[in-house]
Parts: structure tokens; C-alpha cells; sequence
């Protein structure tokens, strides 16, 4: 019996990869942890056991190297994962001091993948994007502000604005022009306090994840996906949320050459799990927009029912164990939406295990 430990386990990502250990193998004893305990009982249904822990850093690393004490698990734990960013940064930090297995990036991987000026400009010296990108401060007055005058004449207009830290597509909207970015800006500003920006470059074509895994500067396992319908659209400005409720697995050389050069871009080592967000310039060339790195996308389980079953892959190559995989069958359709089961649709060109 391997038991593993999934820190966040109450959002979609920590459940998501909960139930696809589940569709795994039966070798796998669960512990969900989350700080927030009224999201645990989503997890809760999948796991077995569900814990509330500790939210500060300090609180956390005592708790789980505590691991032994009846008062924390009273099992042995084998493999920790860390679901949304916060935690995929702590672990990164703490994972030589724990008790347990662990596949992650550096911490300064993963701090600099968080933020995606940083690692827009590794994407530009690969070549990997031929824009400029501009960071937007926190300036009182956007009218005046010199790096959104820098933006338009850089960039010209429509533009692509987002919060330079955060998931979800944050604070991501198109400028059309100076006075859509100033109000954009200055709504962010008054209701949620001022942060850091970034304008770049509007990619119109098809959006694309390309999730892998990295063991020692291999890689191990990757397939990407189109998201077709994104969960919610019609009620963002952008129209983008980053989370699908219609994605494709794609057969696309470019986006999986594109994915490959980004994580490159970043880690020169990759070690770990890297989701690469990427999307079509007009002349539909894949361009990399942000990566996760050391943790998944939500949809982890569409890769794991259709054959490439990357939560588990994680945690035989935490523990030094080889595991074979399988490229997910092109064209399979995951369909997902809130209070729904999600559903895969195959084509009849398809056979899915």
C-alpha cells in the first residue's frame, strides 16, 4: 500500500488527481489535506481520510513531518503532492526536509515560473516569442503611466493585459485601446488594490496545455490538449477562465516541440511536473504563455481515462519505481461542467481503455 498525502486536495486540481489515483490501482491510500475545511468534503468522497492542516508555511512543515503521531495521520506517508500554486512553492522549498517523496522542480524554477514576466523574458531569449512584454506597475495614475504608453507603442493596440501573478486567467482582459486598458486598470486598482501587470502581445488562435513529466532532466511523459470552451467564458471580459469545460487531446508536433523548448527555456534540469499553457499567433505558430511548474492542470483526470495517467506516474517516479504509459488516443473529447460528472467522448476511430 502506498500512501500519499495531497496538500489542497479540496480544489478541483486536488480532487482531480485524487480520482486519478483512484482509476490507477487499488495500491493507493489517500490522505486529502486542505486549509480550508469546508472544501475538504469534496474530497473527502475519494479519499480516505480528509484532514483540515495548518495554512502558514511554518504550521504546515511541522504538521506533516509529524506524520507518525497518532494526533496527525497515524500511517507512514510515501509521496506528497502539492496542488495549487501556493503549496507547489512550499513543497519546492521544504521537500529535502520531509519525511516523504517528493518530485519537484527547484524552488527557483517554481518561483519563477509563478511569475510570468520572469519567465516571459526566459521564453523571448529562446526565441520562443518575438513580442515585447511590458510590466505595468502599481502606478496611481494609468493615464500617465509611462509603461502603458511604453505597451501601446510597443505592442499597438489590441493588446493582451493580465495580473503578472496568479492563476486563472487573473485580471486578463484585451485593450483595445488606451482608454479600455486605463479603466481596465484602474477597476483592478479600486476594488482590489493595486499589483503588478503585464502587457504582451494578443495571441487570437487555438489555446493549448501541454502537461509533462521530467525526471532528471528526461522526459518521461507528455500530451497536450486544446481547450475547445472554456468553463464560464460568456461571464469574463476575456472570455478565457484557463480551465476547460470542453477540452481535446491534440496530435500537434509544433505545440509538443513548443512545450518541450519552454520547459527548456526555464530548467535546463527539469525535474518534476511542468504545465505549459500555449497559444496561436496569427500565424498560428504555438506561443508559450505561462507553465505550471510543479504542479498539474485541473483536468488531470481526462489524461488519466484515456491511458496517460499522470498523477500516478508522479508518484511511481517519487519513489524510484518505473511505470509504463501510454500516449492518450487523439481526439478524445472531455466534457466537464459544474454539479456534472465529467464525460469523455471517443471518437469510433478510438478505443479507449
Amino acid at each position: 500500500m502506498t500512501t500519499v498525502l495531497v496538500l489542497g486536495a479540496g480544489g478541483p486540481a486536488g480532487v482531480n488527481f485524487i480520482r486519478s489515483l483512484r482509476a490507477a490501482s487499488d495500491e493507493y491510500r489517500v490522505i486529502a489535506a486542505d486549509s480550508n475545511s469546508d472544501h475538504l468534503p469534496l474530497a473527502a468522497e475519494y479519499a480516505d481520510m480528509a484532514l483540515p492542516c495548518p495554512r502558514d508555511q511554518m504550521g504546515l512543515l511541522e504538521w506533516v513531518t509529524n506524520t507518525q503521531d497518532e494526533w496527525a495521520f497515524g500511517v507512514e506517508v510515501d509521496v506528497i503532492y502539492a496542488a495549487p500554486d501556493r503549496l507547489a512553492l512550499w513543497l519546492a522549498d521544504h521537500a529535502e526536509l520531509l519525511p516523504c517523496a517528493a518530485l519537484v522542480p527547484s524552488r527557483r524554477t517554481v518561483a519563477l515560473c509563478q511569475d510570468k514576466f520572469a519567465a516571459g523574458i526566459e521564453f523571448r531569449r529562446a526565441g520562443l516569442r518575438e513580442d515585447y512584454a511590458v510590466e505595468i506597475d502599481n502606478t496611481v495614475n494609468y493615464e500617465a503611466s509611462p509603461a502603458l504608453t511604453e505597451a501601446a507603442h510597443k505592442l499597438g493596440f489590441p493588446f493582451w493585459l493580465r495580473a503578472r501573478f496568479g492563476a486563472g486567467s487573473r485580471a486578463s482582459t484585451l485593450a483595445p485601446n488606451m482608454g479600455a486598458a486605463v479603466a481596465w486598470l484602474d477597476y483592478w486598482r479600486f476594488a482590489h488594490g493595486s499589483f503588478d501587470f503585464l502587457a504582451e502581445q494578443y495571441l487570437p488562435g487555438r489555446d493549448f496545455a501541454w502537461c509533462s513529466i521530467w525526471a532528471d532532466g528526461e522526459l518521461v511523459a507528455a500530451y497536450a490538449r486544446e481547450r475547445v470552451e472554456h468553463l464560464y467564458g460568456h461571464l469574463t471580459p476575456s472570455g478565457r477562465t484557463s480551465t476547460p469545460s470542453v477540452a481535446r487531446i491534440v496530435a500537434d508536433e509544433a505545440v509538443h516541440a513548443v512545450g518541450r523548448a519552454a520547459v527548456l527555456a526555464v530548467d535546463d534540469h527539469p525535474h518534476g511536473i511542468f504545465s505549459v499553457d500555449l497559444r496561436e499567433d496569427a500565424d498560428r505558430v504555438p506561443r508559450p504563455t505561462e507553465i505550471n511548474a510543479g504542479r498539474l492542470h485541473t483536468t488531470s483526470l481526462f489524461g488519466a481515462r484515456t491511458g496517460c495517467n499522470l498523477p500516478h506516474l508522479y508518484c511511481q517516479l517519487a519513489l524510484g519505481r518505473d511505470v509504463a504509459w501510454r500516449e492518450p488516443p487523439h481526439g478524445a473529447l472531455w466534457l466537464r461542467h459544474v454539479d456534472c460528472n465529467p464525460v469523455l467522448v471517443a471518437t469510433p476511430a478510438m478505443v479507449v481503455a
